[in-house]
């Protein structure tokens, strides 16, 4: 069940699943994590909608998914944008079955809310100029917070991309160190 974790306002890591494989066939490490922004986008900075990048999100490195801030820029407080995307990289032929989306673990400083495209699934995103400008179309940015209000990717044929947008909000002048939180992505297989 790959989940991303995120760690602000040192920016958030990506993690993956904790439990094994899925089955014999679909294995955790078959889901994965890549940066948005073009093919050859290396910049967690960078990483703000467009084509998938060959470059994978890595698990348990810090700024993973956002670059790191320094506290005399967060004194005005901060929203900002970054897009990643989750892929299917199965090499047998196995569906990730109505895969969903939603926050596990929320930050204690600010706040994480999660979009996907509209369009669906195998859809590059539109890029934004820059981490403080918000994606357009403008999309509905949420807080699912358990399985129950999850929002719905549905069925991953294997080579199927999803993009997910997250924003995140730190208030003027933080207190306290980076706060910890994760997003939940969790599917089946036939």
């Amino acid at each position: 069940m790959p989940r991303i974790g995120i760690t602000r306002p040192i920016p958030p890591q990506i993690e993956y699943p904790r439990y094994g494989a899925f089955s014999a066939h679909l294995l955790a490490q078959d889901i994965q994590f890549y940066l948005s922004g073009g093919a050859a986008n290396s910049s967690v900075a960078a990483s703000l909608g467009g084509n998938i990048s060959f470059n994978r999100v890595w698990s348990g490195q810090l700024n993973n998914a956002w670059a790191n801030m320094l506290q005399s820029q967060l004194a005005g407080g901060l929203t900002s944008y970054c897009c990643v995307y989750v892929k299917n990289s199965n090499q047998h032929g196995k569906t990730w079955l109505n895969v969903v989306l939603w926050i596990d673990e929320e930050p204690t400083n600010g706040s994480l809310a999660v979009a996907l495209d509209p369009a669906g699934l195998g859809v590059a995103e539109s890029a934004t100029p820059n981490p403080q400008t918000a994606p357009t179309p403008a999309l509905t940015f949420t807080q699912p917070s358990g399985r129950a209000g999850a929002l719905t990717i549905g069925d991953m044929v294997p080579g199927a991309i999803q993009a997910i947008w997250m924003e995140r909000v730190i208030p003027a002048n933080p207190s306290g160190g980076p706060d910890q939180v994760s997003i939940h992505v969790e599917g089946g297989i036939v």
